[in-house]
């Protein structure tokens, strides 16, 4: 792990862990997963292994937790954001069983105190690839709770959580074959499009010529949102808050169908009020609004998680919804 020097515009060494030398380091993921306001990196070797990287202060780092998925070749690591709303994030640890031929998907939650567990397991039976990259939690279908995105080889899969609080369950939601070599797959939210589509990079030879090109499936289905009261919403989206990691400043970013009465605000991990960032009615379109990380003082908060809540209610509907977005500030 190194530091950007700005003095010599170098990079400073911080930490270095010797892996075996049957291992090679695949990919990483950030935040507090332990919920204790230090700031947590995980990574996942091809042996895997899994290994949490625990902040103890200022630039110091040590290795807080350890453990292995049980099968080889852990190439695919990301985050989730409390799929089951249990207040714990989720960290993802993706490899594959060649002589099963199977893809397996193991998500960890922290039990407190530096320990994890292995909270589901999806094996996808029948897809066995070296070629992995991207996974991410992302709201597919509008109701505003995140799916599952990932690609295995030149399938991309799309699967939903349907369990409830400490009880994962997912089912597949969508499923695609590309004819063509996928060498990476995403989803991206495009400007003024309110459901994201899956992006892909391509390519197919003919006759020993290579063509390299790009794929986008957009998503059509429209899925109405519904308050507590029934009341149906059209097509409130709230975008995540980007940077996330952020330091110094995260951007929200949403859109309303209707004329509404908006507030946001931030609170920190004990649920105090930090910033009101807007508190004002605001006509149908989009907006953005930045918080810089200074609190309703005009002073600068420390690292940790925060939680930003927006709350939207029509002027002329009365039904409103809220979102909350978590955010990490690492300084």
């Amino acid at each position: 792990m190194t530091k950007f020097n700005e003095n010599d515009l170098t990079f400073d060494s911080l930490l270095s862990y010797p892996l075996t030398t049957t291992e090679n380091m695949k990919g990483f993921a950030i935040d507090d997963f332990d919920l204790d306001g230090k700031t947590d990196i995980i990574y996942s070797a091809t042996m895997g292994s899994v290994y949490v990287l625990e902040n103890e202060h200022s630039d110091n780092y040590s290795i807080s937790w350890q453990g292995n998925i049980g099968i080889s070749n852990a190439y695919l690591l990301f985050k989730t954001n409390d799929f089951d709303k249990n207040g714990k994030p989720e960290f993802w640890v993706g490899g594959e069983d060649l002589s099963e031929g199977f893809t397996k998907l193991v998500c960890f939650e922290s039990l407190g105190n530096n320990s994890y567990f292995q909270a589901a397991t999806i094996k996808l039976l029948g897809l066995a690839s070296l070629n992995v990259s991207n996974g991410i939690g992302i709201d597919v279908d509008n109701d505003f709770n995140d799916e599952l995105f990932v690609k295995v080889g030149n399938y991309c899969l799309i699967i939903k959580f349907t369990g409830s609080s400490n009880n994962h369950n997912y089912e597949v939601y969508y499923f695609y074959k590309a004819d063509n070599v996928v060498q990476s797959a995403d989803m991206v939210q495009f400007p003024y499009d309110y459901r994201p589509s899956i992006v892909m990079s391509m390519y197919e030879s003919n006759n020993g010529n290579r063509r390299d090109f790009s794929h986008i499936l957009r998503h059509q289905q429209t899925t109405d949102l519904k308050d507590e009261n029934t009341k149906i919403i059209n097509d409130y989206k709230i975008f995540r808050n980007y940077p996330n990691p952020f330091n110094p400043s995260t951007n929200v970013s949403f859109w309303l169908s209707q004329n509404s009465e908006v507030s946001i605000i931030v609170y920190n991990l004990l649920g105090e009020e930090v910033i009101t960032l807007l508190s004002n009615p605001l006509n149908k379109g989009e907006y953005k609004i930045v918080w810089n990380g200074n609190d309703k003082y005009n002073q600068s908060v420390p690292s940790g998680v925060y939680f930003i809540s927006l709350k939207a209610r029509s002027t002329s509907t009365d039904s409103q919804i809220q979102k909350t977005l978590k955010s990490v500030l690492l300084k």
